[in-house]
C-alpha cells in the first residue's frame, strides 16, 4: 500500500476500510500543501470539495451578520472539514486558514458521493462524525449552562489533550497555541474572564504551561465545586458550536 491509502487510513472517514476500497478513493483524493496562515477558503465562497488534513491544524472560523469574527474550533491531522459541500450545493459556513504548515488531501463532494454509494461503509462512518458533533455540541452546550468558567476551561483542555496532545513526562501537551481569546471564544465566556481564571488554574498546577503550550497533568482532580452564579457570570460572549460545519451562535 503506498503513502496515499495510507494518509486516508488515518482518517474516521476510512477507518476499517478495506484494501480495495483504499485504492478506490485514492484516486479520487488530490494532495495539496499550504504554508502557515494561508486561507484554504472563505465562509462563503462556493463549497465543492471536502479536505482530509494529514498534518498540522487549521483553524476555522465565522463572521456574524454584526462583523464580529468567532472561533469555530480546529482540526487536526486526520480529520475531515469543509463537508458541507457533499449534502448538497451550498456556500462554506466559515473560513478555514492553516495554523501551521498543514498538508491535506481533497475530494469533489460528487466525486465522494460516489463512493459513497458504492461503498456504505463511508456513509456510514460519516454518519457517525455527524453523531459524534452533536454529542460535542450538548456537552458544549451543557458545560456552559451549568458550569463555572473554571471548570468549562478544564474541560476543553482535557479534551484537546486526548484529541491532539503529545504525551510527556508529566502529562500530555496540547500540540495547539491557544490564545485566551481562543479559549473564551471556545466555552462562551469571554478573554479577560479566562485570563483571571487560566492564571488561577496555572498556579494551582491544575493546568502546566511549557513553551507557550498548555500541558494536562498527569494526576487527575476532582471537578470544581459549584458555586452561585453571580449575575456578572451572564455577560458571557456568543457560543460558536462546529456541528457539520455550520456554526450555531
Amino acid at each position: 500500500m503506498d503513502g496515499s491509502a495510507c494518509d486516508l487510513r488515518r482518517s474516521f472517514l476510512f477507518a476499517c476500510a478495506s484494501e480495495e476500497l483504499l485504492s478506490s478513493a485514492e484516486s479520487q483524493f488530490v494532495a495539496g500543501w499550504r504554508p502557515a496562515r494561508r486561507v484554504l477558503f472563505h465562509q462563503g465562497s462556493a463549497a465543492g470539495t471536502i479536505f482530509l488534513l494529514t498534518s498540522g491544524h487549521v483553524r476555522l472560523t465565522r463572521v456574524t451578520a454584526g462583523g464580529k469574527i468567532f472561533l469555530v474550533g480546529f482540526i487536526g491531522a486526520g480529520e475531515v472539514f469543509g463537508e458541507e459541500a457533499v449534502f448538497a450545493p451550498s456556500q462554506r459556513c466559515s473560513t478555514a486558514t492553516v495554523v501551521d504548515d498543514a498538508s491535506y488531501s481533497t475530494c469533489t463532494s460528487s466525486a465522494l458521493r460516489g463512493l459513497m454509494e458504492r461503498w456504505p461503509l463511508l456513509a456510514l462512518n460519516m454518519a457517525k462524525y455527524l453523531q459524534e458533533q452533536r454529542i460535542a455540541a450538548m456537552s458544549t452546550i451543557e458545560d456552559v449552562a451549568y458550569l463555572p468558567v473554571p471548570q468549562r476551561i478544564l474541560n476543553l483542555l482535557e479534551r484537546l489533550a486526548n484529541e491532539d496532545g503529545v504525551v510527556e513526562d508529566d502529562g500530555t501537551r496540547i500540540d495547539l497555541h491557544l490564545t485566551h481569546a481562543d479559549i473564551a471564544a471556545m466555552i462562551g465566556s469571554t478573554r479577560e474572564t479566562v485570563s483571571t481564571e487560566l492564571a488561577r488554574l496555572v498556579k494551582s498546577r491544575r493546568v502546566l504551561v511549557r513553551d507557550r503550550s498548555y500541558v494536562w497533568p498527569r494526576c487527575t482532580q476532582p471537578p470544581i465545586r459549584l458555586e452561585p452564579l453571580d449575575i456578572a457570570d451572564l455577560r458571557v460572549a456568543p457560543i460558536v458550536i462546529r456541528l457539520a460545519s455550520t456554526s450555531v451562535v
